[in-house]
């Protein structure tokens, strides 16, 4: 019974996985894509377009925001199932 303990550090690393592997997607795309959100964020910031930038970095939280919610929802539901008493 290795999982049931180990869960909670598996559910933090993958929630930390997520926030970082969106980051890095991201920053990818701002420097060196010719498509996606990264690339239209540049482009709004370097045409002094802040309505287009502003919206789409809300899109990107709301986005992190909600895999992030669903993860931790994940996450206690696993640790209920698995340490029920």
């Amino acid at each position: 019974m290795k999982l049931p303990a180990a869960s909670p550090h598996l559910m933090t690393g993958l929630r930390l996985a997520v926030a970082y592997s969106v980051i890095g997607v991201i920053a990818g795309e701002f420097i060196l894509s010719t498509e996606g959100i990264g690339r239209r964020v540049a482009l709004a910031y370097n045409n002094f377009d802040n309505q287009t930038m502003y919206g789409l970095l809300v899109l990107i939280l709301a986005f992190a925001i909600a895999v992030n919610a669903v993860l931790g929802s994940l996450s206690r539901r696993c640790h209920r199932r698995w340490y029920r008493s």
